[in-house]
C-alpha cells in the first residue's frame, strides 16, 4: 500500500506544481489521507 500512497502523492505533487498550487500541502493530504486508512 505505501507504493500506491507514494505514487498517488508524486502525481498530485506533479498536478499541483504544474498549476501553481500548494505542492507540499497536496502531498501531504494524499499521505495523511494514506495513512488514515491503513488503520482504519
Amino acid at each position: 500500500m505505501q507504493e500506491k500512497a507514494a505514487s498517488a502523492a508524486a502525481y498530485v505533487r506533479a498536478i499541483a506544481e504544474k498549476r501553481g498550487r500548494n505542492a507540499e500541502g497536496a502531498e501531504k493530504a494524499v499521505r495523511e489521507s494514506a495513512t488514515f486508512h491503513q488503520g482504519v
